[in-house]
């Protein structure tokens, strides 16, 4: 999730990304929260397609490929 956010949210000169200002932690938080319930399935069976998806098309799972490979399947 981390590479998704990172590519979500990116870094820039100067400017935090998700991965500077601590989005993880946040989304992770609440996924635990009562009103979230059972969405934390939803998520890991959504980037578990997605990591699928890169293995197949590029050989690597999401996070190894690099930030262009990882935009194109994204978009």
């Amino acid at each position: 999730m981390a590479a998704l956010l990172a590519r979500i949210w990116p870094s820039g000169e100067g400017v935090p990304g998700a991965r500077e200002t601590g989005v993880l932690r946040y989304v992770d938080g609440q996924l635990l929260e009562p009103h979230f319930r059972g969405m934390g399935r939803l998520f890991r069976d959504g980037l578990a397609r997605l990591d699928g998806w890169a293995r197949a098309e590029h050989g690597a799972a999401f996070a190894e490929l690099a930030p262009a490979r990882q935009d194109a399947l994204l978009e």
